[in-house]
């Protein structure tokens, strides 16, 4: 997961490429989140909040899975 505190958008990066498998963080702001989900989104990646679904940006809690292939089990990992 994040090695990184520079920032959201460094560690999206490092996921969008390959070099994690996943991201999560939770209580982000707005301004936390913008770069990086732009990124993420033009890079086709997914981007969920905690329970799968598309509030993240209004949450603040976002859940990046590497490929679409990890996402549940990440999600489920993350949920206990």
């Amino acid at each position: 997961m994040g090695i990184s505190r520079k920032s959201v958008a460094f560690d999206l990066a490092h996921v969008a490429c390959g070099n994690f498998d996943g991201y999560f963080e939770l209580s982000l702001k707005p301004w936390d989140i913008a770069a990086g989900a732009l990124l993420m989104q033009e890079a086709g990646g997914v981007i969920t909040d905690w329970e799968g679904g598309q509030g993240w940006f209004e949450s603040g809690n976002l859940v990046r899975p590497g490929t679409r292939g990890v996402a549940k089990d990440l999600l489920g990992s993350l949920r206990g």
